[in-house]
């Protein structure tokens, strides 16, 4: 099995637009993260918060933190690249995931996200991924006295609450 899409070919992912860009972008860790948890990555928590403080450290340029942090960063999202493709069956050689998380991070970033929005049919919210719509479901009020609705985002259960609008209204 290969990646949805090629390397650099971030232009054919599904639901390329405004959302995507601003993710990836604006919340890359956060998204890449979610994307390893939606998929079952065993650890994608660790990964996440590994690329995280490897970010910030990498802001820093104060007696080789800086450099201490990109390692950080390039350790977990390689590992999560590798664990993701394991998953997925994708056969993958150790130069490919070198180079595709080394010389193209975002492009390789966008790749692993976009194949997990495919197969596990996710399309991207805020900061994390989230049913498509034809999967969200409601139900209506079972006398739980709790409005009835409930919601489900990237398998994030969320409890009803009172007074809360269900997702799609029901007759």
């Amino acid at each position: 099995m290969n990646w949805e899409t090629d390397l650099f070919e971030c232009h054919r992912a599904k639901d390329v637009g405004l959302t995507c860009c601003l993710n990836h972008i604006c919340c890359g860790i956060c998204i890449w993260g979610d994307a390893l948890r939606v998929a079952g990555v065993k650890d994608a928590g660790v990964y996440m918060a590994g690329a995280a403080a490897g970010s910030v450290l990498s802001a820093t340029n104060q007696h080789g933190v800086g450099a201490l942090g990109q390692a950080g960063v390039m350790f977990s999202s390689i590992a999560g690249r590798i664990k993701l493709a394991k998953k997925y069956g994708i056969e993958e050689d150790t130069f490919a995931t070198l180079f595709a998380r080394g010389c193209c991070m975002l492009c390789a970033q966008v790749q692993e996200v976009n194949h997990v929005i495919v197969n596990e049919k996710m399309t991207y919210g805020f900061a994390a991924l989230k049913l498509q719509e034809e999967q969200v479901t409601t139900k209506g009020s079972g006398g739980d006295g709790g409005g009835g609705s409930r919601s489900h985002t990237a398998g994030l259960h969320l409890p009803p609450s009172r007074g809360a609008l269900p997702l799609k209204m029901q007759r």
